[in-house]
């Protein structure tokens, strides 16, 4: 109670220094403004936080305490605030009625009991609930303080003492968890302990701290929401260590009273007589210098041919949206005729091929009759409020892809088994919204090997370029007065490449060059070819100017056959080799590598997760893989083992495809060609 007392007194005093300010700096001749208090009222939610020592049997220790508890509840009560300095402190007075509701829970091993089931002892769990409704009413004072001037901005500092008036019944409850045949004497798992009253129940007393905000709606009436926390002081029972902590989160509403003396600001000084109007004399202004786009050119253009054999594993996962169980319209891959459809055909390139995985499928199991897959539905185990519900999606998601491979390739149901979990065998990490996404999924999977094995492209030529950026150099006058630019490159009228920007181009302009768009040229390149380009800039005025150059293109051929094996099937955080994988490099390893190979060896990852735990967990892989090609062939020559982690992401890590053939390991075999 002293601290009750004292902030009573500083309060007091605050209100008379308050007056006597008034009284110096306002006469009664000056004329009134807005009000000097408000009456109001206030209510909201309540978060508590309880933290006790309270234990299981009163007067006992050695039985169990209970410690921590939340809950929610709920208050209300009238406000008076009245202005001890304008715009700046106001002393706030409330009468609160707060609900504080408390929920403890503990469990205790006591002693030992008999387990009739298999006739042994065993611990005795139980739990111990204590439930108590706490209705306090409160007196609450403080001070809100308005920091700027021009934002009804405020924060408030208190105090409030209260006893539980209106409400302090609590109810304690034991039941035991295990063994499961072990009952109370009255035959029951669960009775009531103790009730009543909560025992040695007294004052409570928190310091206050808030902030909020004041909207006026009408005149004179303002809302203002508030969040404020208050700390509890002491112990709200006499037997034991009882603290509580509330947050407060309410709107209130208030009306403004009375008549509030204002100090006027001094009248303003007469203003001079206005300058004589200048003589204005128009002078015509000289037209802006156009630009002048001198030259644009380049260096040669360097491709390489390169025999390639790539291997494209196929990542045995169909993805969905949340709640979903509608097959996504990318793996929805048109083909002209079932009766032709051929691997041979597909995309060189990862993410295409794997969009082709239902039409594979089809085709391998089309192909013999006996051939089965696996499909296992799944879910992030969160997208449904209950198991039941999450068991049904997951069941529609394999039934969805069932329906593809029946209804578009006439599958046989006794060719297909579906099967369902709640979250994945091999689940991403929950606490990313990216690994949800990667659990929704259906799996795929067959114990006939031919199902799941990668798409292999033999011996196919590919065109890269030799530097993977052509640089333009770009010469002009008055770029000041530039508003846009465009600057594309062609092939015999095929667009390879385009960039725009606004104002003025850079006079050293890159542009990356990529091996799609070589390979879509690579066999039409001639002995002596060239490329055509052109910038384009679109003046302030709206007119254009351009400047063309054309330079040549030059193929060579790479005196090195290469093979390449992706890695995909590495799941989220894993570096170990898969049976699947083990076999695929068996076979990869044993065609591809001759004496005269020379292997190369890069990990990476996607981009979620540390820079430095990326780094490590691709050189993991990476060294994995060096492992185990050694254990199959111990004298290859393998030239480098690198992890780049996630810094070269070749896929687009935005879906999960993308980011799972990014946990990668790429196995590259560079064999001289035979002249």
């Amino acid at each position: 109670m002293k601290v009750f007392y004292t902030v009573v007194v500083l309060l007091i005093l605050l209100l008379s220094i308050s007056d006597s300010y008034s009284k110096e700096i306002l006469t009664d001749s000056m004329p009134k403004a807005r009000g000097e208090y408000f009456v109001g009222a206030i209510g909201g939610y309540s978060r508590i936080w309880n933290s006790t020592s309270l234990p299981v049997l009163l007067g006992s220790e050695d039985c169990g305490v209970f410690t921590k508890g939340q809950s929610s509840g709920y208050f209300a009560g009238i406000t008076f605030d009245y202005k001890l300095i304008h715009n700046f402190i106001e002393a706030s007075g409330r009468l609160i009625f707060s609900s504080r509701p408390a929920l403890l829970t503990t469990e205790t091993s006591p002693y030992q009991v008999l387990n009739t089931q298999n006739n042994q002892y065993v611990p005795l769990v139980l739990q111990h609930v204590y439930t108590a409704n706490l209705q306090y009413i409160l007196l609450d004072i403080g001070a809100k303080i308005y920091p700027l001037e021009d934002i009804p901005f405020y924060s408030r500092i208190g105090f409030n003492v209260g006893n539980a008036l209106v409400g302090k019944d609590y109810t304690q409850t034991e039941e035991i968890l295990s063994p499961s045949g072990v009952l109370f004497p009255e035959g029951v798992r669960k009775h009531t302990l103790f009730n009543g009253s909560v025992p040695g129940i007294s004052t409570a007393y928190s310091g206050i701290i808030g902030i909020g905000v004041n909207l006026e709606m009408q005149p004179n009436i303002f809302i203002y929401p508030e969040i404020s926390f208050q700390y509890g002081i002491g112990s709200i029972v006499s037997t034991s260590d009882w603290n509580v902590n509330v947050l407060n989160i309410g709107v209130g509403v208030r009306y403004e009273f009375g008549e509030e003396k204002v100090k006027l600001p001094p009248p303003p000084a007469p203003e001079p007589p206005p300058p004589p109007p200048p003589v204005i004399v128009e002078i015509p202004k000289p037209l802006p210098p156009q630009v002048v786009l001198q030259s644009v050119s380049t260096v040669p253009l360097q491709v390489q041919e390169t025999i390639v054999t790539q291997t494209f594993p196929l990542l045995p996962y169909i993805f969905f949206d949340s709640a979903s169980a509608v097959v996504r319209e990318r793996y929805f891959v048109t083909i002209k005729d079932k009766t032709t459809f051929s691997e041979s055909s597909l995309p060189k390139e990862t993410l295409p091929t794997y969009y082709t995985m239902l039409n594979l499928l089809g085709k391998r199991l089309t192909s013999n009759p006996k051939r089965k897959i696996i499909i296992t539905g799944t879910t992030d185990g969160r997208e449904m409020s209950t198991s039941a519900q999450r068991t049904v999606l997951a069941k529609e998601r394999a039934q969805a892809i069932a329906n593809f491979l029946t209804q578009t390739w006439g599958i046989s149901n006794s060719q297909i088994i579906l099967q369902t979990r709640d979250i994945p065998e091999l689940p991403s990490n929950q606490k990313y919204k990216e690994g949800n996404e990667e659990n929704r999924r259906a799996e795929l999977s067959s114990e006939d090997a031919f199902m799941l094995s990668p798409v292999v492209h033999s011996r196919f030529l590919e065109f890269a370029p030799v530097q993977n950026k052509q640089i333009f150099s770009v010469s002009m006058l008055h770029p000041e007065n530039a508003n846009s630019w465009n600057m594309e490159m062609s092939y015999k009228g095929t667009l390879l490449k385009k960039a725009t920007g606004n104002g003025a181009p850079p006079t050293s302009l890159p542009l990356e060059i990529t091996n799609e768009e070589t390979s879509k040229i690579g066999n039409d390149i001639s002995v002596k070819d060239s490329l055509y380009g052109q910038m384009s800039i679109t003046q302030n005025d709206g007119s254009v100017v351009t400047a063309e150059c054309y330079f040549p293109i030059i193929k060579s051929r790479n005196q090195f056959e290469v093979s390449r094996l992706s890695l995909i099937v590495f799941d989220f955080n894993r570096s170990d080799i898969s049976d699947q994988n083990k076999e695929m490099m068996n076979k990869f390893v044993n065609e591809a590598m001759k004496p005269t190979s020379v292997s190369s060896i890069t990990g990476s990852t996607d981009k979620l997760g540390e820079i430095e735990y990326n780094q490590q967990l691709s050189t993991a892989r990476a060294k994995s893989v060096n492992d185990f090609l050694l254990s199959i062939k111990p004298q290859a020559n393998i030239s480098s083992v690198v992890g780049l982690g996630a810094s070269s992401l070749p896929y687009d890590n935005n879906l999960p495809e993308g980011r799972y053939y990014c946990r990668t390991v790429s196995l590259e075999v560079k064999t001289p060609l035979n002249k």
